[in-house]
């Protein structure tokens, strides 16, 4: 079975308001299942109702395992990356993809910048999950 699920599909910045009850407010995050294997498209603020849901819903059935493609690193991205909560749970092993990146930064450069203590209160080195990353090129 193949089903695909839009957490979030706006652009720049999520708008929470009545006026987005029933499309949504949050910004990119796609959810992609194909039989058991489980990929997420972009890690904007839809990811944290993402995660929200795959620990009241997956966890039961064992640990969460994914695969994260990022299209590109703006803002409305990745934004949520820090709020999804399989990230904080034991177990968890997550595969995340994205663009080589501009400003000679590698993706899990700029995930960690994010997860900085500057910026958030949990280091990429204090997460739980198993992370690995992968920087995709153009062929």
């Amino acid at each position: 079975m193949f089903t695909v699920k839009i957490w979030g599909d706006r652009g720049s910045m999520p708008v929470p308001g009545p006026d987005t009850v029933v499309f949504g407010g949050n910004t990119a995050c796609i959810e992609v299942r194909c039989g058991k294997r489980l990929i997420v498209i972009d890690a904007g603020s839809g990811i944290r109702g993402l995660g929200d849901w795959l620990v009241r819903n997956d966890l039961k059935n064992g640990p969460i395992n994914a695969d994260i493609f990022i299209t590109h690193t703006h803002w409305d991205h990745i934004m949520g990356f820090p709020m999804f909560t399989p990230i904080y749970i034991p177990g968890t092993k997550l595969r995340i993809r994205g663009p080589v990146n501009f400003e000679d930064e590698t993706l899990e450069q700029i995930i960690g910048t994010q997860l900085s203590y500057r910026y958030w209160p949990v280091r990429q080195d204090e997460l739980a999950a198993k992370i690995s990353y992968e920087s995709l090129k153009e062929t």
